[in-house]
């Protein structure tokens, strides 16, 4: 992956960018369609866990239960249980539904002590042939976040493969992998429904976090993953995420709604017939009152989404255009994407132009 100026010359960008604010070049392809079947997608969710698509669904309670894993699972796609079910028995019953149909489990914690006992007990209850523990902290670089991975990885060894985040810089990834993560969550501040800048005024542009993020990864010449977490709005951005150096995309908003999506607490019916759930941040003052959380500020919103029905015809748009993407960019799988693509910095006109910006004149 490189940076070329309007002159052709490569060059490191002296600026924090967001998705918005590049481009990539089209490049010479033989691929002649999309659908060639020799453009794969496969991917590596952790590295022992492989994926056919780069797909994840976000461990937030208005998006991931069993059977938004189970639906994504048939699409190549995959998902990581959230950790704010009412019960743990609930809980416990989702990481089974899963592990039963896939083999392989992956459900979040959260940095307090106490949950390695919870851990210990899925263990002891849930076969599965993987497990993968996220370690689900908003700011993933706190000492206790840390701590946690490192008590992980002291308890349970080579049992589990350990998730972790969210962080933003090249310290806050490689501070994890040296405490035993082998995947790493990251961004901050950059979901659709987060407020955590406006709040904090703290966060890292997307696209700068992923780069620099994976620059220290592979400094630390291990085969850890990178999960660009938060802020995809449509399959371009995935391309722009990928070849920036993610292994994997989380995505919530997007599946926001769908059919698979844990039972809402609410749902509304506007006249027209059409139907709504909220989707809301996992800092959003709704999710607080709703989990008897006090004392902190919310770093998040919610707003009523319309049902968009099944996810699978959603994750096959959103892979038809990673797969356009990859035919621009004349490559047929992901790694060569990181290592070929090039990227172009642009203006404010520039992304206008990129859009469909004749609409409101009605062409």
């Amino acid at each position: 992956m490189q940076f070329i100026d309007a002159c052709g010359v490569p060059y490191t960008p002296n600026k924090y960018l967001s998705f918005d604010d590049v481009s990539l070049v089209p490049k010479p392809s033989d691929i002649d369609s999309r659908n060639d079947p020799s453009i794969k997608l496969d991917t590596f969710l952790t590295p022992s866990i492989k994926i056919r698509t780069p797909i994840l669904s976000a461990n937030m309670d208005c998006v991931t239960g069993a059977e938004m894993v189970l639906g994504l699972a048939q699409e190549g796609a995959f998902g990581i249980l959230h950790r704010s079910y009412p019960e743990e028995d609930l809980y416990i019953e989702d990481i089974a539904k899963v592990a039963a149909k896939l083999g392989v489990v992956a459900f979040s914690i959260g940095a307090d002590k106490s949950q390695l006992d919870f851990v210990s007990r899925v263990l002891e209850k849930v076969p599965s042939q993987k497990y993968v523990v996220c370690v689900d902290v908003a700011h993933g670089h706190l000492q206790k976040s840390i701590t946690q991975v490192v008590n992980l990885t002291r308890k349970f060894g080579p049992a589990i493969e350990i998730m972790a985040g969210n962080v933003c810089t090249a310290v806050g990834a490689a501070d994890l992998i040296e405490a035993g993560a082998r995947s790493i969550k990251v961004g901050v501040g950059n979901g659709h429904a987060c407020s955590t800048r406006i709040v904090t005024g703290h966060g890292v542009p997307q696209l700068t976090a992923i780069m620099q993020c994976r620059q220290a990864i592979n400094a630390t010449r291990t085969n850890t993953t990178l999960i660009a977490d938060g802020g995809i709005r449509n399959s371009g951005d995935i391309i722009k995420a990928l070849a920036a150096g993610a292994d994997m995309v989380m995505i919530g908003r997007l599946f926001a709604g769908a059919d698979e999506i844990p039972m809402p607490t609410s749902e509304l019916i506007k006249p027209s017939g059409d139907r709504y759930v909220f989707y809301r941040g996992q800092s959003s003052e709704q999710f607080m009152i709703d989990t008897g959380k006090k004392g902190v500020a919310p770093e998040g919103e919610s707003w009523p989404v319309l049902r968009p029905g099944p996810v699978g015809p959603i994750v096959k748009k959103l892979l038809g255009g990673i797969r356009s993407g990859m035919s621009d960019s004349g490559v047929r799988n992901l790694k060569d994407l990181n290592a070929k693509a090039t990227f172009i910095e642009v203006g404010y006109h520039g992304y206008i132009e990129g859009t469909p910006h004749g609409k409101s004149n009605n062409g």
